[in-house]
């Protein structure tokens, strides 16, 4: 399967206090272990629960929806990556926590074209937006300002 033709563009995260949003696919959980080598493309990724909450727009099908965002992540290979985060094996597994936090979709900006330095840029910008549970580097983080702020 495809992403980009079994998915749309269904959902515009809000991404900063002036109203920017990222376009992404939404993918459920489950439907992970059907991307294939056409789905072998470089993309921001969001781990997160997503429930719809109601339609604004009948006719258009515009619905609004409450996304707890739990990881954010970046790849050159977006069916490599999920495949790394579904096995239980690897360091890098993210969905098992995920999964623990609510997680219920991935979401995915694919980003094709765009330097792997500028990926990490915008995965750090959105981490610290979100603030992501299952994001390490941000709870070592939080925890180190946490402490840093108890010595004073």
């Amino acid at each position: 399967m495809e992403i980009l033709e079994k998915y749309q563009t269904d959902l515009n995260l809000v991404i900063s206090s002036q109203g920017d949003t990222l376009p992404c696919i939404t993918l459920p959980l489950d439907d992970l272990a059907s991307l294939d080598e056409r789905d072998e493309w470089p993309a921001i990724y969001i781990f997160a629960s997503v429930k719809q909450l109601g339609v604004i727009e009948e006719i258009q099908k515009h619905y609004t929806y409450d996304v707890s965002v739990v990881y954010i992540g970046q790849t050159d290979n977006l069916r490599r990556r999920m495949q790394q985060h579904s096995g239980q094996e690897h360091d890098g597994a993210k969905l098992p926590c995920a999964r623990k936090h609510g997680a219920t979709h991935v979401l995915v900006h694919f980003v094709d074209g765009v330097h792997e330095d500028r990926r990490i840029a915008f995965e750090q910008e959105l981490i610290k937006r979100f603030a992501p549970v299952c994001n390490e580097q941000y709870a070592a983080n939080a925890l180190s300002a946490w402490l840093s702020a108890l010595r004073k």
